[in-house]
């Protein structure tokens, strides 16, 4: 079973002067908890994204 992803909702569009979060996933077995802010998405939303950091469980993709 694929882990859920979560979309940021504050992410509108890219900024290239600095990171942008766009999305999360929880890689802990689906125990670890989302913040505010994000809301369930399809998977396709990480197709070119770069994988952040890990923090709490939850992997974070975006753009640098």
């Amino acid at each position: 079973m694929t882990q859920p992803v979560y979309r940021n909702t504050n992410f509108k569009k890219r900024d290239y002067d600095c990171t942008n979060i766009v999305a999360c996933q929880p890689i802990d077995g689906g125990t670890a908890i989302i913040r505010d802010g994000y809301e369930p998405c399809d998977a396709s939303i990480l197709v070119g994204l770069t994988p952040l950091w890990i923090e709490r469980g939850v992997r974070y993709f975006g753009h640098l």
